[in-house]
């Protein structure tokens, strides 16, 4: 019974009333995320984009390239968008520079709202 009502337990109730559980689930879920690929081509695209704009912190050293890649129907092919390559040789100063301005513009909203938070209520 105390089984059922721990969040955290494999026999919580509501864990066992709402969460599908049977393999056919699993085949349509896959099922309906292939169909929504086929339907919307660029969202891989999207997402690998996404992706590597996550990984451009990383300092790995490999400038990214973003790439689309066009379906067959429409001439079909990969086409570069935006190539960084040309950058990587400063890439280190571009995000020096750009995390100074950041660092900047955060400083000043310290100091501008520093007096408020000081000021005794009275």
């Amino acid at each position: 019974m105390l089984d059922w009502l721990n969040p955290f337990s494999e026999n919580f109730i509501l864990k066992i009333a709402f969460v599908p559980r049977s393999p056919e689930y699993e085949s349509k879920k896959e099922e309906l995320g292939n169909a929504f690929k086929q339907k919307f081509l660029f969202y891989d695209n999207i997402v690998s984009a996404l992706q590597q704009i996550k990984n451009l912190g990383t300092g790995n050293g490999t400038p990214p390239t973003f790439e689309v890649t066009i379906p067959s129907k429409y001439g079909g092919g990969v086409y570069k968008i935006i190539d960084f390559s040309y950058f990587s040789q400063y890439r280190l100063y571009i995000l020096n520079f750009s995390r100074c301005i950041m660092w900047f513009f955060f400083i000043k909203g310290i100091f501008r709202s520093l007096p408020k938070t000081t000021r005794l209520q009275s």
